[in-house]
Order: C-alpha cells, then sequence, then structure tokens
C-alpha cells in the first residue's frame, strides 16, 4: 500500500529528465507541499532550509534524485 502511494507520488507534477531523474529544486518545491500539509505552524525560510538539508540526506550526494532515492526518501518519511 506505501508502495503504491509513493509511486502514486513520484507521478505527480515532476518532469523527469531522459533516465527519470528529478532535479534539486523539482525535489524541494514538492517536499515544501509537503510540509504545508503537516506543519501547522508553517515558515517558508524554515521550511527550505529544511527541505534543502532532506535533499542532502536523500540525495545521498547525487546531483539527480532517481526514483530508488525517492521511493526511500518517502519511505523514511511515512514512518515518522
Amino acid at each position: 500500500m506505501i508502495s503504491k502511494a509513493i509511486q502514486g507520488l513520484w507521478g505527480i507534477d515532476m518532469e523527469k529528465d531522459i533516465l527519470g531523474c528529478i532535479t534539486k529544486e523539482q525535489y524541494i518545491v514538492f517536499l515544501l507541499r509537503i510540509y504545508k500539509v503537516l506543519v501547522d505552524d508553517y515558515d517558508e525560510t524554515k521550511a527550505r532550509a529544511s527541505a534543502e538539508d532532506d535533499w542532502k540526506n536523500d540525495s545521498r550526494g547525487e546531483s539527480m534524485m532517481s526514483y530508488t532515492l525517492f521511493y526511500d526518501s518517502m519511505f523514511e518519511l511515512a514512518g515518522t
């Protein structure tokens, strides 16, 4: 069930490159959308800083994010 939900999220409004990866900015914009829903006292500056930190961890040093990395990051988020 979680796998299908993550797969659905991957298909949301994110243009993929030829290898099927998304950019850092796409990932950050995506996370900001999630934060707006999950965080009661949403602050754009704090949310962006948190998303930047998440990119550093979730991308594992890569310049683009593959579905596998995205899946792992969303699975981790679902577990928190």
